[in-house]
């Protein structure tokens, strides 16, 4: 994790760039709905990727 970080950063992988509010829709709260969904999925995402490469060290890369 800490030549992830290094290379990286420490800032979240997605990043929100509200776009729910220059989208014209008909049903905007269903869209906002959908939005958050997605945003969930990918911090789901991060979190797991994360917590995997925490469990390993440098020396497990050079070893």
């Amino acid at each position: 994790m800490d030549i992830f970080e290094a290379i990286e950063g420490e800032t979240p992988f997605l990043h929100s760039h509200n776009l729910r509010e220059t989208v014209q829709t008909d049903d905007i709260d269903e869209f906002v709905k959908q939005a958050d969904k997605a945003l969930s999925i990918f911090r789901e995402a991060e979190n797991s990727y994360k917590s995997s490469l925490s469990k390993y060290t440098i020396a497990d890369l050079l070893y």
